[in-house]
């Protein structure tokens, strides 16, 4: 319907963020999980294999940064909302 979008007030926009980033968190916490379970089984299979070795190695910065993006989803929403209800 017309006019439909100016109904929303900010806290629902702020609950569609909040519920929105929800999800984004867990992704990236479940993500970060299993690329380090990827980086162990690497790291045990590699034996002398330097190029399992890399790749254990840039798995688990993978996973840091997913941390790290999970992170940032909590915090930024909480920012914006900040600027938009003053």
């Amino acid at each position: 319907p017309e006019g439909a979008v100016s109904n929303l007030s900010a806290d629902d926009v702020g609950g569609i963020l909040n519920r929105l980033i929800s999800w984004l968190f867990t992704a990236f916490l479940v993500s970060a999980v299993l690329m380090i379970i990827f980086a162990a089984f690497r790291y045990a299979t590699a034996g002398e294999n330097a190029e399992n070795v890399r790749s254990a190695n840039r798995a688990l910065i993978y996973a840091i940064i997913a941390i790290g993006a999970a992170l940032l989803s909590k915090g930024i929403p909480k920012l914006v909302l900040s600027f938009l209800s003053n």
